[in-house]
């Protein structure tokens, strides 16, 4: 899980069976706004939906 920059700066991971980058809109463009609150709220919401699928998806 990565914004944009973190996934340019950093390509490779050492010791990585696979690299899965799932990019997110920082919700950082919300700080400052009445929208902030429900932004983080939001984005927390998607990525915890997201990862709790991608972990099913692992197979033993």
């Amino acid at each position: 899980m990565t914004c944009s920059q973190a996934d340019e700066g950093c390509p490779y991971i050492a010791g990585a069976n696979l690299r899965l980058p799932i990019m997110y809109e920082d919700p950082k463009i919300s700080d400052g706004t009445e929208e902030q609150m429900k932004v983080y709220r939001d984005r927390s919401l998607e990525i915890g939906a997201e990862m709790f699928y991608v972990m099913s998806q692992i197979k033993k």
